[in-house]
């Protein structure tokens, strides 16, 4: 999927270049973005710690709910902040009593968009972000933490980032969808966005 998304990516960047025409986004833009992404790696790991099937009901997740901003400050350099949350939660029983343990995530990341291409409709680019994560465990079982060895839990640095490729596409002058792959959070993610001039 990676592979066809790049493909159709560069193909779309080749033919929006040739054309010189009015652009969705421009200097002094501002783009606001709501989106939802997967998977969240938390989900993974309470499922590899509490999915012993002698215990082991169910598990939900929110995976990413995220929100942006950018503010492009050159023709095809954007400034920005993102945010997200995502929370996993397990329940099992023992002796037929009902506990629940979960994985919270909260990112706060500062980013920059380089806008590759960029035509009246389209606009790909490449984003970089760093800045704090915060990650709390729960459970509510007393005196048992089954991810208490877990390197992923043990090693949480509070600092994260994120490095990615997407597109926007508007469909109205103002309001349009957006598509993004990456690592540093959700690998895949899509919502709307909304620009203001």
């Amino acid at each position: 999927m990676l592979r066809l998304f790049s493909i159709i990516s560069y193909f779309l960047i080749i033919s929006i270049s040739a054309v010189a025409q009015e652009v969705c986004v421009k200097k002094g833009s501002v783009i606001t973005e709501v989106y939802y992404g997967y998977p969240f790696l938390g989900t993974s790991i309470l499922k590899a710690g509490y999915g012993n099937p002698e215990y082991f009901k169910s598990i939900n997740s929110t995976n990413h709910l995220g929100f942006r901003f950018e503010v492009l400050v050159t023709e095809k350099i954007g400034l920005g902040m993102e945010g997200t949350y995502a929370e996993a939660v397990v329940h099992y029983a023992k002796n037929g009593v009902d506990y629940s343990a979960g994985i919270e995530k909260y990112r706060i990341l500062a980013k920059a968009n380089i806008h590759l291409a960029k035509n009246r409709l389209f606009d790909f680019y490449l984003t970089f972000g760093a800045g704090y994560v915060d990650q709390k465990y729960y459970q509510t079982e007393p005196g048992v933490n089954n991810l208490k060895n877990n390197s992923f839990i043990e090693a949480q640095i509070p600092v994260g980032g994120r490095a990615g490729l997407g597109m926007r596409y508007f469909f109205h002058k103002n309001i349009g969808i957006h598509a993004e792959v990456g690592l540093g959070g959700p690998v895949a993610l899509a919502g709307l966005s909304f620009k203001f001039n």
